[in-house]
């Protein structure tokens, strides 16, 4: 979950990184450091903490400037946010910066024996180059032979004092992305930092290394070592919005462009004329028509997208009776699924680069089966592995906890039901034409639900000053449910967990005190009338409750301290707009107590080692 940025050109490089950088924090922000090939020589600068720390600590330094360099955001993984653990990390001449875990580190430790001067498994690298080079003198030759030793996943980049012209980059797991400009290249692990400079871009495959030998000069090799030529790839516009424009945050910008999102996702997948859904997947190949064919369909995530996977299974299961299997992503790796010959995989990611998603995908290479990507970044790792692709258009999304990218992907997976019940002939194109007018007013709905805040606001007021949460749920609105307190835990730091409501005699009615907060989610449904039982059952032990409800719903307010309206629509709509009030009284309650809601502690955005 580190970033990688490096640079070759005209330009201050040190300019370059420190913008690229922060730009990318939000893939680990534990500690952060740059190397600049200046005329003095190389000049190494390392921080803890975010850009803010990093930029005064350079200007500190002073006589950084230099066109060549590399940078590192840091995620610690192996040993404590402490300078001496940031990167770049150096051996005599060799300088690497690494993202990916270096799973043989000890071996090569005790094999190597230093000196070793962090805590990290990546500092290895260096010290293995090292060792190559002495035998080799090519830092080419000397890197071919330590990807030949290391074990793992990783991105890494190399430099050395020796060969101060040359830059090489290669990788086996997480993403490294070459930006092609006029006079000069770019390296990083996400492209969004080459996008003031150029949109063209050359993709690494695992195995393969590039060359840097000036800012004109590039040559890329296989993992035999042959030269090879490698496409390049023209990106759109997706990062060029990036401003907070007045917001004090990214993460309430971005829950207030939610409606946009999904009028987008409108104007794209639904026929209106035809009053018709129609999906558009990307290099198709009859995916859906397979789903439909086998009955069944796996879907495969991590986090958040593992929630949207749970709804995705209550709705599509009921609009069209195929079986849905949702697994996490780092589960299902390890508990030998079965999985029936050629049975579609959908793998949903956000950012495209969850390293245990890909995992997923590569053992479904191996095995043949189509894979659909759900992704929010074109051109991603997951987007361009899989056999089909499917986008939530959210747009760049820079808060750590997501918002509008989780609801695309909710609206679209409720799309998809719609287009399987279709094909499945559980679900007449009358019903379905039924359900286009409530998709069209959905947009405006979900307005009306952000212009009530300050029911979140004031609902935020009571939750700040208890000391646990329980979100409640049945059917549809459980994975609803399950998605709200993940918001509350990762923005609040306070302890949130989530049940079905009907389990909460099951044991979890034990916690509720007064210092207990119950969200439960009940609009008007086939289960409300449940859910308010449960409820009360909890209300009656002294929790404090909050209620998401049908607007004007007099048993919901009747039960509530506070109550959070959400408009009557569509009961899978419905558990839609629940996720907005349940993101603002995780970001209000967040910014009472003082935290950075946009980047959360020990997080990161982007989960890109196991």
């Amino acid at each position: 979950m580190c970033g990688i940025i490096g640079y070759v050109g005209f330009r201050d490089s040190k300019e370059v990184l420190l913008n690229g950088l922060e730009k990318i924090q939000y893939r680990g922000y534990d500690s952060m450091g740059l190397l600049i090939v200046t005329k003095q020589g190389f000049k190494r600068v390392r921080s803890v903490g975010d850009i803010r720390q990093l930029r005064k600590k350079v200007a500190d330094a002073g006589g950084n400037s230099g066109s060549w360099g590399l940078g590192h955001s840091r995620w610690a993984t192996h040993g404590p946010p402490v300078e001496a653990n940031a990167h770049p990390h150096k051996a005599e001449h060799i300088y690497i910066v690494h993202n990916g875990i270096i799973e043989n580190a000890e071996e090569l430790k005790a094999w190597l024996k230093g000196p070793f001067l962090s805590e990290t498994d990546s500092e290895v690298v260096a010290h293995c180059i090292l060792d190559s080079y002495k035998k080799n003198s090519s830092l080419k030759e000397a890197v071919f032979d330590t990807i030949s030793k290391i074990k793992g996943e990783y991105a890494i980049a190399v430099m050395s004092e020796k060969d101060p012209n040359e830059l090489i980059a290669f990788k086996k797991g997480p993403s490294l992305v070459i930006g092609l400009g006029e006079k000069e290249i770019f390296l990083s692990s996400d492209a969004q930092v080459f996008l003031p400079y150029t949109n063209r871009v050359i993709f690494l495959k695992d195995g393969e290394m590039a060359h840097i030998q000036n800012r004109e000069t590039l040559y890329f090799y296989s993992d035999k070592k042959q030269k090879i030529d490698k496409p390049i790839t023209l990106l759109d516009s997706y990062f060029t919005e990036t401003e907070k424009k007045g917001y004090p945050y990214y993460m309430l910008k971005e829950i207030y462009e939610q409606p946009d999102c999904i009028a987008n996702l409108i104007e794209t997948h639904v026929n209106k004329k035809a009053c018709k859904v129609e999906v558009g997947i990307n290099n198709e190949k009859d995916f859906l028509d397979q789903i439909v064919q086998k009955g069944r369909c796996n879907i495969v995530a991590c986090g958040s997208s593992y929630y949207a996977a749970l709804y995705g299974k209550y709705a599509i299961e009921k609009g069209s009776r195929i079986s849905i299997g949702v697994d996490m992503a780092s589960e299902f790796r390890y508990r030998s699924p079965v999985l029936s010959s050629r049975t579609p995989l959908l793998l949903i990611s956000q950012s495209g680069e969850t390293a245990d998603t890909l995992a997923v995908m590569r053992m479904a290479q191996e095995l043949s089966l189509p894979v659909l990507s759900l992704c929010n970044v074109a051109h991603s790792s997951l987007d361009r592995g899989a056999s089909a692709q499917l986008y939530m258009s959210a747009g760049m999304e820079k808060g750590v906890a997501s918002t509008k990218a989780f609801t695309s992907t909710l609206f679209i997976l409720f799309l998809l039901s719609i287009v399987l019940g279709r094909k499945k002939g559980s679900l007449s194109l009358s019903e379905e034409q039924k359900i286009i007018p409530s998709l069209l007013l959905f947009p405006d709905q979900m307005k009306e639900v952000l212009s009530r805040e300050k029911e979140c606001v004031a609902a935020a007021h009571l939750l700040r000053a208890l000391k646990s949460f329980i979100y409640l749920g049945r059917d549809i609105y459980y994975p609803l449910a399950l998605e709200g307190a993940l918001k509350m835990k990762e923005l609040t730091y306070i302890h949130a967990a989530a049940y079905p409501a009907g389990e909460m005699k099951h044991g979890p009615l034990a916690l509720v005190d007064a210092d207990t907060a119950i969200v439960g989610l009940a609009p008007k449904s086939h289960v409300s009338k449940k859910t308010f039982s449960n409820l009360e059952e909890a209300r009656s032990r002294g929790g404090k409750m909050i209620v998401v409800g049908t607007r004007g719903d007099k048993e919901s307010v009747s039960l509530s301290d506070c109550f959070l309206s959400i408009p009557s629509c569509n009961t899978y709509l419905s558990s839609i707009l629940c996720v907005l009030p349940l993101q603002l009284i995780a970001y209000h309650t967040a910014c009472s107590l003082g935290h950075n809601v946009d980047q959360p502690r020990n997080l990161a955005k982007s989960v890109t080692v196991e």
